[in-house]
């Protein structure tokens, strides 16, 4: 891809979720214009040109082939029983998006240079127009960035739409600028990093901020645990190792349990589309447990696509707002199966590389996903193949375990010096 494209791609991708300049009654705007053009350049270079397929190409459409096989499935069972959504058209055709722009991603981007090039733009811009917004609301009158004057939605109608776009932005920040070896540069990424959680705070967004928690929590943790080990390598005594491994364990409780206690206390106020401050967490589980009960119906194969939990029971055209728990319903255990087993390979292949960026990455993007449905938008797509694409790689990574505690020790002196 050259650099043209890969700034369309960017933008495009940034601009999906920029739901306020879409036509009204419009699913699509301006965003899934440039990626639908996009896709479709793709598709006639795949039909002139030779694309070589790779690994994660081949795992994204057995993912989408065995998903659709059980959502067909689960859609006879529901027509049978009488149980079919009502949005079944609408959730149908996007999930037909989501595989064509999931497959076409994994094909079109083919290296690591290439993803960098892309999040070099993708991070920036969408940072940029949203401080415009925020900032400068008078420049954009036909864009209201604030939902019930208290919460930051920026371009979206809704500030959870804005949450999953910010989701992964501190994280791919924080790579690029592992990636990068001019200080300036690094400074720069810091920057942005801190611009992506003051405007991720303001959304208000409680599953963001527990994603977030989850995900900078565990990084701390990998990147303190590393410098102890080093020094208990480093030390050759036996008793002071024993405190060592002590003191690992000490800190792996107490991080565990300050995560647990925020998410404690931020779930107990987050709710679904209400996107009320003061509402209840039992509604959650209502919706949860709602859309457990309509999985029960077709445990196997689900009901296809659709909302099926509610708030007086299910089958009342409401999501769960639970990713695994919506795709449990559309697609059944076998969806699910395949789901978690797509979830597993990415977090493996981080693991296995010590790639700790990743790593966190994903573990944070999978608690986000636990407050939403994020399947159908192309942005969660994007996310999870560029975690996979830098997992996979056979390159040198420069976002190692190692190098991210030396980042993290280096940047209090970088800061005092600019």
């Amino acid at each position: 891809m050259n650099s043209l494209e890969i700034t369309w791609v960017a933008v495009g991708l940034a601009l999906s979720h920029a739901t306020q300049l879409r036509p009204a009654g419009l699913p699509i705007g301006p965003g899934e214009v440039m990626l639908f053009i996009w896709m479709l350049l793709v598709g006639i270079r795949l039909l002139i040109h030779h694309y070589p397929i790779t690994h994660i190409t081949k795992v994204i459409f057995w993912f989408w082939v065995s998903s659709f096989t059980a959502m067909s499935l689960g859609f006879l069972i529901a027509e049978s029983k009488g149980l079919t959504a009502e949005d079944f058209d609408h959730d149908g055709l996007s999930f037909g998006l989501a595989f064509i722009f999931s497959l076409t991603f994994s094909i079109a981007i083919s290296s690591k240079q290439e993803i960098n090039k892309l999040l070099a733009v993708f991070v920036p811009f969408t940072l940029f127009c949203l401080v415009v917004i925020l900032l400068f609301p008078s420049l954009l009158p036909f864009i209201n960035p604030w939902y019930g004057e208290i919460r930051f939605s920026g371009w979206s109608d809704y500030p959870n739409q804005l949450a999953l776009q910010l989701s992964m932005i501190p994280f791919f920040a924080l790579h690029l600028l592992n990636q990068s070896s001019r200080k300036a540069t690094k400074i720069w990424y810091i920057f942005l990093i801190i611009i992506s959680l003051y405007i991720g705070i303001a959304t208000g967004s409680d599953a963001l901020q527990s994603a977030w928690v989850i995900g900078f929590g565990l990084l701390i943790f990998f990147a303190i645990n590393r410098k102890i080990s080093n020094y208990s390598a480093a030390d050759k005594s036996l008793y002071l190792n024993a405190i060592n491994r002590k003191l690992q364990q000490l800190l792996l409780v107490i991080i565990i349990l300050t995560i647990a206690f925020f998410l404690y206390t931020k779930f107990t106020g987050v709710v679904g589309d209400e996107y009320d401050k003061d509402a209840q967490g039992s509604t959650r589980f209502i919706l949860w447990l709602n859309g457990i009960a309509a999985i029960s119906y077709s445990p196997i194969f689900g009901l296809g696509p659709g909302s099926q939990s509610g708030f007086t029971g299910p089958f009342f055209g409401w999501e769960a707002h639970n990713t695994f728990i919506d795709w449990a319903g559309d697609s059944g255990i076998v969806g699910l199966v395949c789901y978690v087993a797509l979830l597993g390979w990415i977090g493996w292949n981080a693991w296995k590389r010590n790639l700790v960026i990743m790593l966190v990455a994903i573990i944070s993007l999978v608690g986000f996903s636990v407050f939403h449905y994020m399947l159908r938008p192309p942005t969660y797509w994007f996310y999870l193949l560029t975690i996979a694409k830098l997992s996979t790689s056979t390159l040198k990574e420069r976002d190692s375990l190692g190098n991210v505690t030396k980042q993290i020790k280096k940047l209090p002196s970088r800061l005092l010096r600019y």
